[in-house]
């Protein structure tokens, strides 16, 4: 079902928007930066893990660390998206 609802989801930017969004977007250039600092906070703070974090706290970071590279792709995606409705 999740597949059907992927399929039938349509964008309403063009391919060149979202290139260019990639590209020259000053927005995304800022979100990009701010979630690279975000991967670099997390890597800090498992690298600097004396062994008395949680298994909790490290899944928790580790899905934190996930959901930021989703988000830096996203762009990436929608381009997909558009590349598999032509």
């Amino acid at each position: 079902m999740e597949q059907e609802q992927e399929q039938k989801q349509i964008l309403i930017s063009s391919k060149s928007q979202l290139q260019d969004f990639i590209k020259f977007s000053p927005i995304w250039k800022d979100m990009e930066n701010e979630m690279k600092a975000w991967l670099n906070d997390i890597r800090d703070q498992l690298e600097n893990n004396d062994g008395s974090m949680s298994s909790r706290t490290l899944d928790r970071l580790g899905g934190n660390a996930e959901s930021v590279r989703n988000l830096q792709n996203l762009p990436h995606v929608l381009l997909e998206i558009l590349d598999n409705q032509k």
